[in-house]
């Protein structure tokens, strides 16, 4: 199924607002995220057109249970396969000299990592405060990471007896 980028823009302005979509323009869009508040905690996956409603409203729940302002969450949202999958990604930022702040923040970023997980997006990238859920839910995914594992490392003397980060 081809989605035009009419249709994408159409979708995502019933998730935030027409105000509010922003097309990034690459290389320099994406490696300036820190100059906002000094950090942010994102979250890095997959997802479908039709679960991109549902993930925004997930969010912006949580960061009201939080008391996070709205206007810190990040999204960035780059359509793959004509409009089938999306690149999701979330960023709550933070002062990092705020301790308090930061502590909520991570509860936060926590806590919607684990939901998005639980709803079915899908994480590639398995840094260890994710490995285990993943795994938990993908059984076959894990297998086949163990299997090419095995392979490139056949004496298992890179990170003996875990996967990647786990």
């Amino acid at each position: 199924m081809v989605v035009s980028e009419k249709e994408i823009l159409d979708s995502l302005q019933q998730i935030v607002g027409s105000e509010n979509v922003i097309k990034i323009s690459y290389p320099m869009g994406s490696l300036n995220q820190n100059r906002y508040k000094g950090s942010w905690n994102p979250i890095f996956c997959y997802t479908t057109m039709g679960n991109l409603s549902f993930f925004y409203k997930l969010i912006t729940t949580a960061t009201e249970k939080y008391k996070y302002a709205s206007g810190d969450i990040g999204f960035l949202i780059l359509s793959l396969n004509h409009g089938a999958t999306f690149y999701f990604e979330p960023s709550f930022y933070r002062d990092p000299n705020d301790g308090e702040e930061s502590q909520s923040v991570e509860k936060l970023f926590l806590e919607v990592s684990s939901r998005l997980i639980q709803e079915g997006a899908f994480f590639d990238r398995l840094y260890p405060m994710w490995a285990k859920k993943v795994y938990a839910r993908a059984s076959y995914y894990h297998s086949k990471v163990k299997g090419i594992k095995k392979v490139v490392d056949p004496k298992n003397i890179m990170n003996p007896g875990k996967l990647a980060f786990e």
